[in-house]
């Protein structure tokens, strides 16, 4: 083991650089929009996701550091803005590994889902997306994933097992309102299925929306109905939770990890 004085570390800085995808207005669920420097609060230029974005600090100068890469000259990984994060952090550390700048770029979209993140399956001639949805910022996200698309069948799934979290009150910093404007047809099931209804009612109430909602806790019939309701040339997305995405593997393709 070396000794605490020979140990070194190189920090790598990756982000976006792409001011045309920048959210119209910063999201409820944002970790951190002050100065980690004075503590006063960042102008921001614009946000990416969450408090990701191009800042300025009014009071010391505090601004966000030049990403090593030109997040513009790089495919992206999966489908979801904040699948290109992973791709630009996946870059950086080839490239400080030594590796090819174009054995890099081949490479990157032979890339592979993960089980259910952003992984897509067909089932019985229609397409699936399943976009695992255990916070705040990821539920944002995934629900942006949605309304970006021209899908309009969504199926949220909502436990609260241990290796979710019991407490589910997270819920109410996701903007759900986005997914009830759009309209579409939205299935909701899980352990705690009625909070989601819940959430989704007052969204509704706040934002109106012309949505067809449907609650079925038991998550196998679930399934089955937003896939009836999905049309042949759109995808199902589903958006659940931890247990909730194994429990929905396990239903689709006869195992909970592939």
């Amino acid at each position: 083991m070396l000794p605490r004085s020979a140990v070194t570390a190189k920090g790598m800085l990756f982000g976006l650089t792409e001011p045309e995808r920048y959210l119209e207005s910063i999201p409820h669920a944002v970790d951190s929009i002050y100065c980690p420097s004075c503590g006063h609060s960042l102008d921001y230029q614009g946000v990416y996701l969450s408090h990701l974005g191009d800042f300025t600090c009014p009071r010391c100068g505090f601004t966000k550091s030049q990403p090593s890469l030109n997040s513009q000259e790089w495919d992206q990984i999966l489908i979801g803005l904040y699948n290109k994060y992973n791709t630009l952090a996946a870059a950086a550390a080839a490239q400080e590994l030594g590796i090819n700048t174009e054995i890099i770029k081949a490479t990157i979209p032979t890339f592979q889902a993960a089980f259910g993140r952003a992984e897509e399956l067909d089932v019985n001639g229609k397409q699936v997306r399943i976009l695992l949805s255990k916070n705040p910022v990821g539920t944002n996200e995934t629900i942006r994933v949605v309304t970006e698309s021209e899908d309009k069948t969504t199926l949220m799934i909502l436990n609260d097992r241990v290796q979710d979290g019991e407490d589910v009150s997270w819920i109410w910093d996701v903007d759900t309102e986005k997914l009830v404007t759009r309209g579409g047809t939205l299935v909701v099931s899980g352990d705690r299925v009625y909070d989601m209804a819940l959430r989704l009612q007052y969204s509704q109430d706040s934002q109106p929306g012309n949505v067809n909602l449907i609650l079925e806790p038991d998550v196998r019939q679930a399934i089955a109905t937003a896939l009836e309701n999905t049309p042949a040339e759109e995808t199902l997305h589903i958006l659940p939770t931890y247990t909730a995405m194994l429990d929905v593997r396990e239903a689709l393709t006869g195992r909970k990890i592939r």
